[in-house]
């Protein structure tokens, strides 16, 4: 049986074939599982600093470690997914006491930037056709007042700006 008849679940191709290293690959490996670099760091046994190491310095392992941080976004995405729609049985309360019962609840939160991910006029940062910085012009409205002070028998001029702009968007 050849590979072109198997379905895309079960491609038995390997991810991170380039990566020759047997670190690198574990790493890859476990990150593409879960999508926590400290915890595979420590499941693999190198130290933190090693991955962002590799990264400046294998083009290739930069390159596998975008292709595992969409597989660890996939199961991130459907992990979410799964707690904001389908919900998770928690067990039941009365009065301090569980009862027994279970009570499916859902996350509304996730659901929010589920959302959000999907549909950009959701999100908090959205601005219709976005062509870079907003501009501010400051403009003062009143003119500096001048005060003299006298000090030691010499007069000073102070000038005292007051505290009043206004900020015209440019």
């Amino acid at each position: 049986m050849k590979n072109q008849s198997l379905p895309a679940e079960i491609e038995t191709k390997p991810l991170f074939k380039k990566i020759r290293h047997l670190k690198k690959r574990q790493f890859l490996a476990a990150f593409s599982q879960s999508g926590r670099i400290t915890a595979v760091c420590a499941e693999v046994k190198i130290h933190y600093s090693t991955h962002y190491v590799w990264l400046q310095r294998d083009r290739n392992y930069a390159q596998a470690f975008e292709l595992a941080k969409e597989i660890a976004g996939d199961h991130w995405e459907s992990e979410i997914y799964r707690r904001a729609f389908e919900g998770v049985e928690k067990p039941l309360f009365f009065k301090g006491r569980l009862t027994g019962d279970t009570v499916n609840e859902r996350s509304d939160i996730l659901a929010m930037f589920a959302l959000k991910g999907l549909r950009p006029k959701f999100r908090d940062s959205f601005v219709p056709n976005n062509i870079g910085p907003t501009n501010f012009n400051i403009v003062f409205t009143h003119r500096p007042q001048k005060s003299s002070l006298t000090i030691g028998g010499n007069e000073a001029s102070k000038e005292l700006v007051s505290p009043l702009t206004k900020a015209i968007p440019g």
